[in-house]
């Protein structure tokens, strides 16, 4: 786990997607349409990047001390285009799921492309 939280926070550091506001406990990202929403008609986008939320700088740096995927069977779906979650993070995440599931999005298919993320759901489901 330290392996993928440094190279991510080295990717993080390089491009800057996510701003930790100074003295304070939360991160913001610099540029939401970018980062989790570039493929989503920016009328779509409008919507939840005004919705979005702060995130807890302690989600990056305290261990798990629980996952689901060590009982539960579990599938991990790769978002190729993701600005948030570089492909490369992901593949490390990925490689504890049983099955790995591509799609060619975003941070947020359920945005750019639902009825290819629900199709692919529900196959999976079904296997």
């Amino acid at each position: 786990m330290q392996l993928l939280l440094g190279t991510v926070r080295d990717y993080a550091n390089q491009s800057r997607p996510l701003n930790r506001a100074k003295g304070k406990g939360y991160i913001k990202p610099t540029q939401p349409r970018e980062i989790f929403y570039s493929d989503v008609d920016p009328e779509i986008a409008e919507q939840p990047v005004g919705r979005l939320g702060l995130q807890a700088w302690a989600s990056t740096q305290q261990p798990l001390t629980q996952a689901a995927w060590h009982t539960m069977p579990s599938t991990y779906i790769v978002c190729e285009a993701d600005n948030a979650l570089p492909p490369f993070a992901q593949e490390l995440m990925a490689k504890r799921a049983e099955r790995v599931l591509r799609m060619n999005s975003s941070h947020s298919p359920f945005f750019s492309q639902p009825t290819e993320l629900a199709t692919l759901i529900w196959a999976e489901l079904s296997a």
